[in-house]
């Protein structure tokens, strides 16, 4: 295999689904679920990874994709099972350089250094021409400019007018007791911002305040959100880099704004 999946680093009772119901109900926590629940997960995606090293890019991006989607939606794991994820948008990003999608294939890989510092370091010879891609883009370093990029600085005064970015919807934690009571979102995400209004080259400033899956998923609704439009100087749109605070939209989601 092309690499290691965290390991399950705990072992919990699991709770009948109508206890875990009364549970939320009361306002009173929820417990993990078991290892033998989490570990569902390293086998699918070690699949996702065999795939890669068959050279089965389609599929290997849509199951990708696919299981972060239900790791996200299913799982309660702890914030070491971010390296779950991060191994998911390796693999996207990956799939997606051998596909030639370039703007998607440096997002994902963006994303996994985010979520595992020690991505950047892993080894891409396995997989394609994905490092013909990939390495032309590092983590850019954070308040600066990717290479080659003229952005403007923001400013105060009415001559700059920065982009609106919408407070992210419940849909995008829904159905995960666990993020649908997170107090706080995974705010001050850094990113790049094109004259067309088009995010890239994302930067979680403070990762340490929100689980790793919900960073995970604010990041795919903003690069499903983007692009937006874009901010302007003197009514032209220009590109900058920006932190932006990205609330949970408590106003839509019928309970406290504390998450009580």
């Amino acid at each position: 295999m092309g690499s290691q999946i965290p390991p399950i680093p705990y072992r919990l009772p699991t709770l009948p689904v109508v206890v875990v119901c009364l549970l939320l109900f009361l306002g009173g926590s929820v417990p993990a679920p078991s290892q033998e629940v989490e570990s569902r997960w390293p086998p699918m995606i070690e699949k996702v990874d065999q795939m890669m090293l068959e050279g089965k890019w389609k599929r290997g991006a849509k199951a990708a994709a696919r299981t972060a989607r239900q790791l996200i939606r299913d799982s309660w794991g702890p914030r070491e099972s971010g390296g779950w994820l991060a191994e998911l948008a390796f693999y996207r990003a990956v799939a997606e350089a051998n596909l030639g999608n370039r703007g998607e294939a440096v997002w994902y890989w963006h994303v996994a250094q985010n979520l595992d510092p020690k991505i950047r370091t892993r080894d891409l010879s396995p997989y394609g021409s994905a490092a013909k891609v990939l390495l032309e883009y590092p983590l850019r370093p954070k308040g600066k400019a990717p290479p080659g990029v003229k952005v403007e600085r923001p400013r105060p005064g009415g001559r700059f007018q920065m982009p609106e970015v919408p407070p992210v919807p419940k849909s995008v934690v829904q159905g995960n007791p666990r993020f649908e009571r997170e107090r706080t979102a995974a705010s001050d995400v850094e990113m790049l911002i094109d004259e067309d209004g088009v995010f890239s080259h994302p930067i979680v400033l403070t990762p340490s305040i929100s689980h790793p899956f919900l960073t995970y998923a604010v990041l795919e609704f903003l690069h499903e959100t983007s692009p937006l439009p874009p901010a302007r100087l003197d009514g032209k749109p220009v590109a900058v880099v920006v932190p932006i605070d990205i609330p949970l939209d408590y106003s839509r989601w019928g309970n406290r704004a504390d998450g009580r």
